[in-house]
């Protein structure tokens, strides 16, 4: 995902980089009845800003 905006005026320009990325893990044993599940989720956000000149 990225966005690229102003805001108020007070930015000439501004850019928002962000990456997710994850892992889902199961484990089963049907008779025994054990279940598991792990969900990662990770996140990252790089914001660039350049101050507007005034």
């Amino acid at each position: 995902m990225e966005q690229d905006g102003c805001i108020d005026g007070s930015l000439a320009a501004s850019q928002l980089k962000m990456t997710l990325d994850g892992d889902i893990k199961g484990a089963i044993t049907a008779n025994g009845m054990e279940f598991g599940v792990e969900v990662t989720i990770r996140a990252k956000v790089d914001q660039q800003r350049t101050p507007a000149v005034k």
